[in-house]
């Protein structure tokens, strides 16, 4: 008996406990993106030009981003509520890369912001694994919305 009560607690124990992850697709609305972003299809989006960028709000103590670039050369800025920034340099291989681990709990904002010309190749871009008491919400509507219309040279091409 006690062994069957011993084995019993281990069970719940293990299971009871654990926190599964939250996969979010890259056609999710609480994505806001901006840029010039494309869609192959409800499994990927890419990302084309410098300056273009993927927002999640969300509660969770890590997240993850599946992605695939497609020269291995193309560089992002992680920015973790709205200060905590670091590069991130891609590689050829689908793959998910760890973007932030060990959050305190309560919402967080995460941006992913393409810094690289087109001219390196596009990213494609599969969705978000967010991991512990993971909810994500649709990020705050910005107050200030501007539009620029010209070429390269207007996104600031070769500085």
């Amino acid at each position: 008996m006690r062994r069957y009560l011993l084995l019993s607690f281990v069970f719940v124990q293990t299971i009871g406990f654990a926190q599964p992850s939250l996969t979010v697709s890259p056609t999710n609305h609480n994505i806001q993106y901006e840029g010039r972003i494309g869609f192959l299809s409800d499994t990927a989006s890419v990302l084309y030009w410098p300056g273009s960028s993927i927002t999640i709000d969300f509660e969770g103590s890590s997240v993850q981003a599946l992605l695939k670039d497609e020269k291995g050369r193309n560089v992002f800025n992680v920015i973790i509520d709205h200060n905590n920034i670091y590069k991130l340099q891609l590689d050829t291989d689908k793959k998910y890369y760890t973007l932030a681990t060990h959050l305190s709990k309560g919402k967080h904002t995460l941006e992913l912001f393409k810094r690289t010309e087109a001219v390196w190749g596009a990213t494609s871009f599969y969705g978000f694994k967010i991991d512990g008491a993971a909810n994500l919400f649709l990020p705050a509507e910005k107050k200030l919305k501007m539009e620029f219309f010209g070429n390269s040279i207007t996104c600031g091409y070769a500085n």
